[in-house]
């Protein structure tokens, strides 16, 4: 049972591709507490660095471009990965189309991080070192409250935050306990007597088991290795971008570096989609895509989607 669970699983995890999030920018509009953007956050911040009213019209209008190129880019790659999805989803791949949607997202990736180290060095000519370093420390706060924010909107408030505000007594505090273990349970067991039904009617053979079991443990692995490198390197451009005297040649040959591991790491998502319908047959394969969007949509109807509400959805 425990294999079947696991092969299944396979097939979950490796389909659904997930990449990772756009490098962040600094000097993008956070400001204030919150991280405010736009002209807001913006004035908020030039008074707390005290410009000149020369350094405040350059700082706006980078600023402002800046926050152009972001939602652009952001269009364009939520776009393409759309279209790799979409074409890795067909039962009749066309390997150069894939190739070429995967060479187009891998430019775009470049233009971003190139956008994102111009972006950088802009900021040290209109800044003086002292001004920097604020600044800097100030996106920083702006990044942390965001992720904040995220993660509250993800997983909900914080429980113990939350116990506080409502004063709760230690016996009403262990109710409430029991009442999310059990919706937890609850959940864990609808969700394994889901993948039991859709590998019963996916009608796995033994052999084919044992291919997603081993293309499961490698795929983990390169993912894995993958984020680790990419979660360095970044930081690693981070650190040399907040340095006021860091050298420029330094700074592009780190960003060349991050975009080849994007490369790698967008290749290595598309070869383990390749892999699996490899081992699936076309029905089977078929027949999965279908539960999987069945199920996709039922999950975010419940979430006030349009499909809650009768309406095609955009995705």
């Amino acid at each position: 049972m425990k294999a079947r669970f696991k092969a299944i699983g396979v097939c979950v995890g490796i389909m659904v591709i997930s990449f990772l999030s756009v490098v962040a920018y600094a000097g993008s509009g956070y400001a204030g507490k919150g991280g405010d953007y736009g002209e807001k956050g913006v004035d908020n911040l030039a008074k707390e660095l005290e410009l000149t009213p020369k350094q405040q019209k350059q700082f706006n209008k980078q600023c402002e471009i800046v926050h152009k190129q972001k939602k652009k880019n952001w269009q364009l790659l939520k776009g393409k990965k759309r279209e790799l999805k979409e074409e890795l989803e067909k039962i009749n791949l066309d390997e150069r189309k894939t190739k070429k949607i995967i060479k187009e997202y891998k430019k775009l990736k470049a233009e971003v991080i190139n956008q994102r180290i111009d972006s950088g060095l802009k900021m040290k000519k209109i800044l003086t070192a002292e001004q920097f370093d604020k600044f800097h420390q100030r996106v920083n706060i702006g990044k942390k409250e965001m992720m904040r924010r995220r993660k509250e909107k993800m997983h909900g408030k914080n429980t113990d935050n939350f116990v506080k505000e409502l004063d709760l007594t230690p016996h009403q505090q262990e109710k409430m306990e029991k009442y999310h273990k059990s919706k937890r349970q609850k959940k864990e067991k609808m969700h394994k007597e889901m993948m039991y039904n859709l590998i019963r009617e996916l009608d796995l053979t033994s052999q084919q088991q044992e291919q997603l079991g081993k293309c499961r443990e490698a795929n983990h692995g390169q993912q894995r290795k993958s984020r680790d490198l990419l979660r360095d390197k970044r930081k690693e451009l981070e650190t040399e971008l907040a340095k006021y005297d860091s050298d420029e040649g330094k700074i592009r040959g780190i960003g060349a570096q991050l975009t080849d591991l994007w490369g790698e790491a967008i290749e290595q998502r598309t070869n383990s989609v390749l892999e699996i319908k490899k081992i699936l047959t076309p029905e089977q394969f078929e027949k999965f895509q279908q539960k999987k969007n069945t199920f996709k949509h039922k999950k975010a109807g419940k979430r006030g989607h349009p499909v809650s509400k009768g309406q095609f959805p955009l995705e």
